[in-house]
């Protein structure tokens, strides 16, 4: 099972042109069994490959396209390959909207991505993209240029640009994962910053009662029952503030879990400025 590890996410081979959607799913135990259950039942409707509702991540192939499936701690991700799509293919495909209906949504919805690979003629980023938060950058020794501009189309997808310039079929299929875990690994980090709103207000709550009950206690003159007082108070406060700490403590660490995974990958493709453009990392 641990030596399986090492084979269990492989790199898909990807000629251009090619379009990559992902969806990710926030799961928990429950979710996850079920969603193994309902993608076995799709499956085997159709005599698609045996899927066994323990195993974590499956390659699908469909007519028309490729649909890797991967549970992990917290999420779990749709990756739909279409080979031969072009630019000009703006809507969601029947046959993944389909699947997706069928198979239903496993858990909240966070992330989803559209991603296309193209070889032609230099193209024009500015008008594909929003300029004011373009990032754009030359990757992998300048064999491909990658763009985005971060914001969220009419259909609901973050848009992703992959020129690629002579990269191999496997060394493009690397990229479009790297490319993809960037953009999903990003969205699961920011889960945190809700924890942090929520939590801000607690804290400057303890802060300010605090200082309430060290200014009482350094003023002299009080007795020994307001001392009781500040004893509990300051016994219930350490409770509360505890108790929060532990709920944000787990969540803090994923982000930056998830962070460090942003990283590596960003590192990994080695970006160069792209036309003046910021890149990735720098946006």
């Amino acid at each position: 099972a641990v030596l399986s590890e090492l084979h269990a996410r492989p790199f898909e081979a990807v000629t251009s042109p090619c379009r990559a959607i992902r969806f990710a799913f926030l799961t928990d135990a429950a979710q996850m069994n079920a969603n193994a259950e309902a993608l076995t039942r799709f499956c085997a409707a159709r005599r698609l490959a045996d899927l066994s509702t323990t195993a974590k991540h499956r390659r699908i192939a469909l007519p028309g396209a490729i649909l890797r499936w991967e549970q992990h701690s917290e999420f779990t991700t749709y990756t739909w390959l279409l080979e031969g799509a072009t630019a000009e293919d703006s809507t969601l495909p029947a046959i993944i909207a389909n699947a997706m209906t069928e198979i239903g949504q496993p858990g909240p919805h966070l992330v989803s991505i559209d991603l296309r690979v193209e070889s032609s003629d230099t193209p024009d980023l500015a008008q594909l993209f929003d300029p004011s938060s373009l990032a754009a950058s030359q990757v992998l020794g300048g064999h491909a240029t990658v763009a985005t501009d971060f914001q969220i189309n009419a259909g609901g997808f973050v848009r992703f640009l992959l020129w690629n310039r002579g990269l191999t079929p496997i060394e493009t299929g690397g990229l479009v994962l790297r490319i993809l875990e960037i953009e999903t690994y990003r969205c699961f980090a920011l889960l945190g910053l809700p924890q942090a709103h929520r939590i801000t207000p607690v804290i400057r709550n303890a802060e300010d009662r605090l200082t309430h009950i060290m200014t009482v206690m350094t003023s002299g003159g009080s007795g020994l029952e307001i001392n009781r007082e500040l004893r509990d108070e300051i016994t219930s406060l350490a409770a509360r503030v505890e108790a929060d700490a532990a709920i944000a403590g787990y969540r803090f660490a994923a982000s930056a879990a998830y962070d460090d995974i942003v990283r590596q990958r960003l590192e990994v493709i080695g970006e160069k400025s792209f036309d003046g453009w910021p890149t990735l990392a720098e946006f």
